[in-house]
């Protein structure tokens, strides 16, 4: 709970002046900048936590510091997209009124600014909360067994005692504290429901903020950046010096002798994702339409209620409750690969219903009545126009679902079995034991993996 509270206010105290500057200016970057901030996000919590461990000295990486800066890096985005949004709306001419009313910059901001955005900031407070407070690879790999929290506590709980019933009982507590958190800072003004973004003004005619500007521009970029810099050179390290031997390892039978065959781990990954693709993006489809096409709010609400649970627990949580589901006949999959799969589909049916629903909702229902007017028939209508404007986001829902199966550790670690490794657990296998061959390797794996996903999300 405490590391989750002070990983909380770390990461709202780093991203402020990152969010003030994308949201209040215009300058040179800013979209690579804002990218650059959420590219953590995406990625596993495993990359993140290999990336912060390559980069502290071995005393500060294993230990509370490092799981601080893993979690900062990763909620970064949260705080700077949630609030931006907000912060965008609020008019620019409110606060120079209150200025040349003679208000300081420190009133004006905390009597105009602040009201504005209050929600926005207790809003993401309390989701980086709950990514804390859940997180799993970033204290598996970075924490060790002096820092367990109650999400390593659950998988210790029921993969190495198998004890099933205390396991239950500390998710079910998770699930409290999750709900309470999230009921407390649930927004609730009305100011968010705006949509107006006002014009930013170009950082190049305001010289006296052009220097706060920069440096919080490239304190985020080194902040962010080098982490990840760290960890690619250091898959060319190897016994205090350069080699290409760790990626030559990941492929030449090196590390099968260790018992972790990489090209086994990349296929598993790359199948998994293909069937989440395919399993998850017609399902979504065909909800997105169901809940676009209903008449009723409470179809809609009842269908995002449902699909959007899994959101409201942790990857581990569902693992375990998956284990416990898929234990009878006939459908004892406990053992069977096709378990991951579900896990994953699981997973990612809420992102891709998201991406799905909204632009088929804002289709207007007289172009499908004029084309039904002019003689096609409704699957004619259907394909003509939904499909056609639904195209873009059927891309991107395919390649989020395919990120979010590559990337996903959590369940995965609980429901793997003996063949079934996947590039995420392979990685954290590699960086859990000694020896720089190993290390190396899985900074390697990991820097290959880096380019995998974004190579997967470039292309949705």
């Amino acid at each position: 709970m405490w590391q989750a509270l002070l990983s909380t206010a770390l990461t709202l105290i780093v991203a402020f002046p990152i969010t003030w500057a994308c949201s209040r200016w215009q300058f040179t970057g800013q979209r690579f900048v804002i990218g650059l901030a959420t590219a953590p996000f995406v990625l596993p919590t495993v990359i993140v936590a290999a990336a912060v461990r390559a980069t502290l000295p071995e005393q500060m990486s294993s230990g509370i510091t490092g799981i601080m800066f893993a979690h900062v890096i990763f909620n970064l985005a949260v705080v700077v997209r949630i609030v931006s949004a907000r912060w965008q709306q609020a008019h620019p001419n409110t606060a120079a009124a209150a200025r040349t009313l003679g208000a300081s910059s420190w009133k004006t901001f905390w009597l105009v600014t602040w009201p504005m955005i209050r929600s926005a900031v207790v809003g993401a407070a309390g989701i980086v909360f709950m990514f804390c407070f859940t997180s799993f690879g970033v204290i598996k790999i970075l924490g060790g067994p002096r820092y367990s929290t109650i999400e390593v506590e659950i998988f210790t709980r029921a993969v190495q005692f198998g004890d099933i019933n205390t396991a239950v009982a500390l998710v079910l507590l998770q699930l409290i504290v999750i709900a309470i958190v999230l009921g407390l800072t649930a927004p609730r003004d009305e100011f968010g429901k705006k949509i107006r973004v006002h014009r930013q003004s170009h950082i190049r005619d305001y010289p006296r903020q052009r220097r706060l500007v920069l440096a919080s521009v490239y304190a985020t970029v080194l902040f962010v950046g080098t982490p990840f810099v760290f960890m690619f050179v250091s898959s060319f390290r190897l016994h205090q010096r350069w080699s290409i031997n760790a990626w030559r390892h990941l492929f030449d039978g090196t590390l099968d002798s260790m018992g972790v065959d990489v090209a086994r781990a990349m296929s598993n990954s790359l199948i998994f994702a293909t069937l989440t693709v395919a399993i998850t993006v017609p399902l979504a489809l065909c909800l997105a339409c169901a809940s676009a096409y209903s008449s009723s709010p409470s179809v809609r609400r009842s269908i995002a209620i449902f699909v959007g649970a899994p959101l409201a627990t942790s990857a581990v949580a569902l693992g375990l409750g998956m284990i416990i589901t898929f234990d009878q006949s006939p459908i004892n999959w406990r053992s069977h690969w096709f378990l991951l799969v579900c896990a994953h589909c699981t997973i990612a049916l809420p992102l891709a219903l998201r991406v799905l629903a909204a632009p088929l909702q804002s289709i207007p229902a007289t172009l499908r009545d004029s084309a039904r007017t002019l003689g096609a028939s409704p699957l004619q209508a259907w394909r003509k126009i939904d499909l056609a404007i639904i195209k873009r986001p059927l891309l991107i829902c395919a390649g989020l679902c395919a990120a979010v199966s590559l990337g996903e550790f959590g369940a995965t670690s609980f429901l793997t079995r003996s063949g079934n490794d996947t590039i995420p657990t392979t990685i954290a296998r590699l960086l859990g034991r000694p020896g720089d061959i190993v290390q190396s390797s899985g900074y390697a794996l990991a820097s290959l993996f880096v380019v995998l996903i974004v190579g997967v999300m470039s292309r949705a």
